[in-house]
């Protein structure tokens, strides 16, 4: 589990084009052996 914060999901995809994350995918198969589910969490109130 990776737990990031991104200001939004272009952002997001461009830091996924940078070449040290295209290094990173080819120097390890089990880095993304699987497209990443990415799970948005908005802020709630706290009663």
């Amino acid at each position: 589990m990776l737990i990031e914060k991104w200001t939004s999901r272009d952002h997001l995809a461009a830091h996924d084009a940078t070449e040290h994350m295209i290094r990173a995918d080819a120097a390890n198969s089990a880095f993304r052996a699987a497209p990443a589910q990415v799970i948005q969490l908005v802020p709630a109130p706290v009663a």
